[in-house]
Order: C-alpha cells, then structure tokens, then sequence
C-alpha cells in the first residue's frame, strides 16, 4: 500500500528513472547471472600479479567441459589478443603468451583467477574473462567488466650512443622507458672548460607508451650525461664524444695485418740470405786425427818424388826408384 501511495505520487519522468534503477540492479539476474566485478592491479616491473576473477554464471553443469580464456585488450575475441586459453578442469592450456600466466581459480568455485609471472610493461592494460563452452558454443560468454593491470617500472636508459659521420659527430641519441613516462634531460660537457650545462638543442620524442627519446644535432660537447626521471626512480647515463670506437678497432686490425706481413717477408728474406751464404757441396767437418794423417801422407809423397831419378849409361836407360821409409 506504502509503495503504490509513493508510485502515484511520483511524476512521469521520475518513474522513468526508477525504472531504469531496477532493471540495471536485476540485470545480472536477467541474464542468468553473468557478471563480474571489475578489478585494478599496480605492480612493479619483474614482479608477479594476479589478475582475479570471482564472477557468476549460471547455470554450470557438472562435467561440462569449460575452457578459461583471458583476452587482452578487447572483449570482443576477434579483435583481441588471446593471452590464455585452458581447460577448467584438466587445467592443460593452448595457449599461453611467452608461458607466463598461470591459471589459479577454480571454475568450481566460480573463479577463473590467473597468475602472471615477470611482469613487462607491455603487459600493461585491460584483460577480460571468457567461458567458453566446446560442447556448446551458444553457451560461452565472455564478461566485459575488464581487470586493469598497470605494470610500473622507474626509468631504464635503452640507449645512449653517439652517430658519426666521416669521424665528426652528428648527433646524440638517448631512449628510455619506463611507466609513468620517464622525463628526459641530457647535460653536456665543454671539453676547454669541463663545466656542465644543460643542452638547450634537445629534441624530445615520444617513442611509444613507455618510450621517450632524445635527440641532439651536431653535438659540441666533449661528454653526455642523459638523465631519465620517474615517480618511481631515476637512472643516469654518460657517453664521450671523441674518435668513434671503430676507427680504433680498424686501426688496430690494419696493424696487425702489417705486422704479420712485416714477419713474413722478414723470415723469408733471412732464409733466402742464408742458402746463397751456403756452399753448395759443403766439406765435412775433420776431426784432428784425420786432419795431422793427411798432412803426414803429403810428406811423405814429397820425399818420395825427391829420391826418384833416372840414370843413363852407354845409351841405357835406368830408371831406379827409391823408397824412402819414415
């Protein structure tokens, strides 16, 4: 009686607005129960999350085969990106990105609950639940209140390099990520002086979500220090300005190769040298026995020569050899 008094009492558009209270509070009712509570995770880079997943759906068979989907990014399956899909049961998965989600809940209890593991800051962004029915297609649902995962992360230089070009140097590039967006600075150093200044000729990009980048042209300083601030930390960077490293592994090649022919030709000219030096029939080397017999047999040959002569007599002819014993 107390609600019909208030109903009358209520204008046209009052009771619109009623209406439409009630039935958005009996939706879930109205379909069957398909519901869930959104849910926001923060956790820091490297870390692990659980992204819950308490929801209602009825009515669940018992037995009936359900496979747990997570999608990111979008509910529509589609146009979003499949980072999980198992069996309730059997908890055997199709698919699992870079095998780092871990599925937790129990369909049973009407929980689909996942754990994902080393967290990166490309994880970053709406996931949505689906049950999906292989028996029955008509069935599976997917529930489009989202769990939103932030992954923060303080800042971390990617690259701080300098670009030559003909040995003189072009530019200073500095990229670095983290989430929140990381500001970025880059300090120089004069090289007569060695005071520090903040370089004004800074170009700043925004590399994607989580990237930012540093440009500087013709750079004048003898050194760079680039500087990457966050709410959650800070990381710091130097790179000197000078000959390029390659020059000098070049350099040191070239150096190599040269003296490597260098000790070449160098053995190959004291190996010709010494066979030209050389007799071609070398005598051997006589020990001091053989060296005094041969000096005694020459003697003695000598003597033997001296007695020799020839003796004629009436037209005769004699010819008296000596012997001389020593």
């Amino acid at each position: 009686m107390v609600t019909m008094i208030f109903w009358s009492t209520l204008s046209r558009g009052k009771k619109m607005n009623v209406l439409f209270l009630v039935v958005t509070a009996m939706l879930p009712i109205i379909c069957k129960g398909q519901h869930k509570a959104p849910d926001t995770v923060t956790e820091k880079k490297g870390n692990s999350a659980v992204l819950p997943s308490n929801f209602a759906y009825e009515p669940l068979a018992s037995g009936e085969k359900i496979n747990s989907i997570w999608l990111k990014n979008d509910h529509v399956v589609k146009n979003a990106e499949i980072v999980l899909n198992c069996s309730a049961y059997t908890r055997t998965c199709s698919k699992n990105k870079d095998n780092r989600f871990q599925l937790i809940g129990n369909i049973s209890d009407k929980n689909g609950s996942v754990l994902l593991k080393d967290l990166q800051l490309s994880d970053t962004g709406p996931y949505y639940f689906r049950l999906e029915f292989p028996d029955n297609k008509s069935k599976s649902f997917t529930f489009t209140e989202p769990t939103n995962l932030t992954v923060q992360g303080s800042p971390e230089i990617l690259k701080l390099d300098v670009t030559y070009e003909f040995f003189r140097p072009t530019e200073v590039v500095c990229l670095a990520e983290g989430n929140p967006l990381p500001n970025l600075t880059l300090n120089f150093e004069l090289a007569q002086t060695g005071q520090k200044y903040q370089a004004e000729n800074l170009t700043i990009h925004t590399a994607n979500e989580f990237q930012i980048r540093g440009e500087i042209q013709n750079p004048t300083g003898q050194q760079y220090i680039c500087n990457a601030t966050n709410q959650i930390g800070t990381q710091q960077k130097t790179v000197y300005v000078g000959i390029p490293h390659s020059v000098f592994i070049i350099l040191t090649v070239f150096i190599l190769i040269f003296l490597l022919l260098a000790c070449l030709v160098y053995w190959k000219f004291k190996g010709a040298k010494k066979a030209s030096s050389s007799p071609a029939d070398p005598s051997p080397v006589k020990d001091d026995m053989t060296y005094y017999s041969e000096i005694l047999n020459n003697v003695q040959t000598a003597t033997n020569d001296i007695y020799y002569s020839e003796i004629k007599d009436n037209g005769k002819k004699d010819t008296i050899y000596s012997t001389v014993t020593m």
